[in-house]
């Protein structure tokens, strides 16, 4: 058995992942299929892997304009042998500093941007036990202010009628429905709303007895 699941891994028949990350994955897309979609932090694909697989589901194909990108060089070379191996499709795959966009696109637009923050992982605290142990309230602060930033740095770069997706896998108000509401009070953020995701405000999964991990999603709407 166990060798049979190994098999299924490495020849790309299944991926594993936390049902958290899965409903989020699954929620960012709407109800129209975006013509073209960027993943800020796509680390080693395993989102990618799923995104693409709920547009098969939902569009009947894959989203051919599809760009990746993410700060390590070493993520962005094993997001491409895994997206090889998962025959995702991924028409580039960038790495770059998603806080300095304007220095990787000029006219480029997005109709879906979707940021899968960096943040202090509390949410994953029962396969991470470690990190309860050094996350520290200043480590707190920085993560929100580099998730705003994040933010603001993608909003440009949404086309007019797009959605702008924010995910992260913790459980703390600054880094979610904090960085929400002041993305909201910025001026990059004065032309989007939120939007319902999967059918509510926000996606905000908590840590209880038997749970999936703690995951948080919230849409924005570009207006135009």
């Amino acid at each position: 058995l166990l060798r049979g699941v190994k098999r299924m891994l490495t020849s790309g028949r299944i991926v594993v992942s936390d049902a958290a990350s899965q409903l989020v994955a699954s929620s960012v897309f709407g109800e129209t299929e975006p013509a073209s979609f960027l993943e800020i932090g796509a680390g080693r694909a395993t989102k990618t892997i799923l995104l693409q697989s709920d547009a098969m589901r939902r569009f009947g194909h894959q989203i051919e304009n599809y760009t990746t990108l993410d700060n390590r060089h070493f993520k962005t070379k094993l997001l491409r042998q895994r997206i090889a191996e998962y025959d995702v499709v991924v028409k580039e795959t960038l790495t770059a500093d998603a806080l300095k966009l304007d220095d990787v696109f000029q006219d480029e637009r997005f109709d879906t941007i979707f940021i899968d923050a960096p943040c202090s992982g509390l949410g994953t605290l029962r396969r991470h036990p470690e990190i309860r142990w050094k996350i520290t309230p200043q480590d707190i602060k920085m993560y929100a202010q580099t998730q705003l930033d994040l933010l603001k740095s993608a909003a440009p770069f949404v086309s007019d009628g797009g959605s702008l997706v924010y995910a992260t896998c913790t459980v703390t108000h600054a880094e979610n429905n904090g960085v929400v509401r002041a993305f909201l009070e910025s001026d990059a953020g004065a032309d989007f709303a939120l939007a319902p995701i999967n059918g509510s405000s926000c996606i905000a999964t908590r840590l209880t007895q038997g749970s999936m991990d703690a995951h948080f999603a919230a849409r924005f709407v570009k207006r135009g």
